[in-house]
């Protein structure tokens, strides 16, 4: 079978030649074993169809953040499922959050310092 003619890599900006028919060069493709997540999945952890009713209901009782007044996107356990699995589906340990919130409570975002302290006295 004939070699593949070579392309340049799909990264932007990127001008290096590929010539095994991947798209990407050595240094922008992602190790065969490099994974995103590494936990198990949802059911495993308790996120199953009880937790998308409660989940569901929290956001209807709360449809705005309840930390920066945006739109909700997710429920969060203020005590996490790991250490109260007997809360995970108390309504009162739940906290209706937009993604931002989120991510910045879970140090996932790089927020201001202002934002960080808010969330700090929250949880106090």
């Amino acid at each position: 079978m004939p070699a593949l003619p070579p392309k340049t890599c799909n990264h932007p900006g990127c001008r290096q030649l590929v010539y095994d028919g991947s798209g990407l060069c050595a240094l922008h493709k992602r190790p065969a074993r490099y994974k995103l997540d590494y936990r198990k999945p949802a059911y495993q952890r308790g996120y199953d169809a009880e937790w998308r009713k409660v989940r569901r209901l929290k956001l209807r009782m709360n449809p705005l953040c309840e930390r920066c007044g945006k739109i909700a996107t997710v429920v969060h356990h203020k005590q996490e499922v790991a250490d109260r699995p007997d809360l995970r589906l108390d309504i009162g340990n739940l906290e209706s959050l937009c993604f931002g919130c989120h991510e910045i409570h879970h140090n996932r975002k790089k927020g201001s310092m202002l934002e960080r302290i808010k969330i700090k006295k929250n949880d106090a």
